[in-house]
């Protein structure tokens, strides 16, 4: 007995699932897809509504002494039916040599409830119930008999249409779910694939498609214990396949929401999501079930959302599709997921690829992970479109001189000096002048990018400074085997800012946060105006707590524990060892109060 899985939300409902279950059980999901009322009207307009401004002429005599045009359509719900709502124009006369005997000239609105119809499992038709005559302020139309007669004549043929035929899509996920299937059990029996209902709901037009699989899937061995090492390598390489296609994903999303707030919750997604698979890497929570699939389900479950409005934006854009059926692809994989273990889920690069095309209008392989710069990533979320590594050419000697410190670069030189520098107790008069003069210019690019207050310039300056010291105690490198090496943590936090390469990979060059200490001192500062700007100052966290010092510990807090935790510092349900990192880090801001580097010689001592 075959299993069937009723999936909809849209086609491509396995492209980063293999679907398996025992041969003893079937198993149903429903997983619905909204078509919103703004895709229909964008559908109308494409196959019914084709005349100049959105029009539809009908019964025209070519004279202009009989038509009736309906224009600009709009649709919603009422009855459990589409509800399309047009301005109308009707004339209904005679033509009399070259003129016009015009017996009625009438214009108002036309109301029209339509039932959907699903035609041979893949296509939705459109059937008119019940038309209706509106005045111009949506008001029924006592004198408007001759009209209501005429326009039910007329109407109904015209707008009982084909409203979309899925087969291209249906035939897509056919490909996928094969591709998919094969690549966990072998050779598979064709998929049928079809749309078993079409329903109005408030939402827009709610789909359920019916796909049946072969019974005989068999799910992906358990596994137990602790990952070997082929396993952990297994693991990383699935991983970074999957942030290769979130990353091509949200830079797509980025340029089609329209919206900086929407960006900046795609990059929040984006960065989250990173932070949580360098826990993984590092060993955090790999011997329970499969870390791979929680973190795609749990990164999907925060995307998802995001990407509804973009879909619904996407329409004016003719990409509307493509969006509602790479949503539909995540939603099926979570409600399969819900099953529990009688399925088991599988992330397939082939099917992520596959997935990742539906969507993505750019060529390239959405899965190639690489750690070179990605400018449009880096321009779709706001940053810098260069991030100066090599200053201008000053005499770092004037850096010795308080008042010229915010006011040049450091010399080349002196970062030459730096960048193959292993400091020891005794260089600390010498080092530190010469350290401070990078993070100072660092602080002031960025401060003229951001183009902050007088109020805030200083506190953030400070929070560049104290932020250097927590993370690395003003340090690019250490010896290990009396070789020099750029100071590293154990998740891949690199150098005087402790940049995370997986974090903000695509947003710096790797080489360079290593090897370079002006370009990872600019980095840091950039990302640390990002969570000033966008987090600290966009919530009011100096006005909130009267204090606009805070703005650097919100800072911090999101620098250090990600964009959600910008509020971490007064929180009293922090835990202890974030409570202890921010402590720590605002002594430091506070020690640094007066400008200068004395404080930082704790690091030397």
């Amino acid at each position: 007995m075959p299993m069937i899985i009723r999936a909809a939300r849209l086609h491509w409902l396995a492209a980063v699932v293999a679907f398996c279950s025992t041969a003893a059980d079937a198993a149903q999901v429903d997983v619905p897809l909204t078509l919103d009322h703004g895709f229909i009207e964008q559908m109308l307009r494409q196959r019914v509504f084709t005349g100049p401004n959105d029009t539809l002429r009908l019964n025209d005599d070519g004279r202009g002494c009989r038509f009736l045009e309906l224009s600009r359509p709009s649709v919603t719900t009422a009855n459990g039916a589409l509800k399309v709502l047009t301005e109308a124009h009707a004339r209904i006369g005679t033509a009399w040599g070259n003129r016009c005997m015009v017996a009625t000239d009438w214009q108002g609105r036309l109301e029209v409830l339509q039932q959907i119809n699903v035609v041979d499992g893949h296509a939705l038709r459109l059937q008119v119930k019940d038309t209706r005559v509106l005045t111009a302020d949506g008001q029924p139309d006592p004198v408007a008999d001759t009209v209501w007669q005429w326009s039910r004549t007329y109407v109904a043929p015209a707008l009982e249409t084909q409203l979309v035929d899925l087969e291209p899509q249906l035939q897509g996920l056919r490909e996928v779910l094969g591709t998919l299937v094969a690549d966990a059990n072998g050779p598979a029996e064709p998929l049928e694939v079809r749309v078993d209902r079409a329903r109005p709901t408030a939402g827009g037009l709610e789909l359920t498609l019916g796909v049946t699989a072969p019974d005989d899937l068999g799910a992906p061995p358990a596994r137990s214990g602790a990952m070997s090492d082929a396993e952990l390598q297994a693991l990383q390489a699935h991983l970074e396949r999957a942030d290769a296609f979130f990353t091509s994903i949200i830079r797509q999303a980025a340029g089609d929401a329209g919206q900086e707030a929407l960006r900046l919750e795609l990059l929040q997604v984006l960065v989250e999501s990173r932070r949580r698979l360098v826990d993984i890497l590092a060993g955090a929570d790999t011997a329970r079930g499969d870390p791979a699939r929680r973190w795609f389900l749990d990164t999907w479950a925060e995307l998802a959302p995001l990407l509804r409005p973009i879909a619904e934006r996407a329409g004016a854009q003719g990409n509307a599709l493509a969006y509602l059926s790479f949503l539909a692809a995540g939603d099926a994989l979570q409600a399969l997921d819900r099953l529990g273990p009688a399925f088991g889920l599988e992330i397939s690069a082939a099917g992520l690829r596959r997935m990742a095309r539906l969507l993505l209008r750019h060529g390239g392989d959405p899965l190639e992970y690489g750690d070179e710069v990605d400018p449009e990533l880096r321009r779709r979320f706001g940053f810098d479109a260069r991030l100066d590594s090599a200053p201008p050419t000053g005499a770092w000697l004037d850096w010795f001189i308080a008042p010229a410190r915010a006011a040049r670069a450091p010399d080349p030189k002196l970062i030459a000096r730096l960048n193959v520098w292993v400091p020891s107790r005794k260089d600390a008069d010498t080092y530190l002048p010469m350290v401070e003069s990078v993070l100072v210019h660092a602080a002031a690019e960025r401060i003229a990018e951001g183009k902050l207050t007088s109020v805030h310039r200083p506190i953030f300056r400070r929070l560049v400074l104290a932020a250097a010291w927590q993370e690395s105690c003003w340090r690019q490198f250490t010896a290990e085997n009396r070789k020099r090496v750029p100071v590293a943590s154990a998740t891949g936090d690199y150098g005087i800012m402790q940049v995370n390469a997986r974090v903000w990979r695509g947003f710096y060059d790797l080489h360079a946060l290593k090897w370079d200490v002006a370009a990872n001192a600019a980095a840091g500062a950039e990302i640390l105006l990002h969570y000033f700007q966008k987090y600290a100052l966009r919530h009011g966290e100096g006005r909130k707590t009267g204090d606009s010092h805070n703005l650097a510990r919100s800072a911090y807090s999101a620098y250090n524990g990600g964009p959600k935790a910008y509020a971490r510092y007064r929180r009293a349900n922090a835990g202890d060892y974030a409570k202890r990192v921010d402590a720590a880090f605002h002594d430091k801001y506070r020690a640094l109060a007066d400008g200068s580097s004395e404080p930082v010689r704790v690091c030397f001592r």
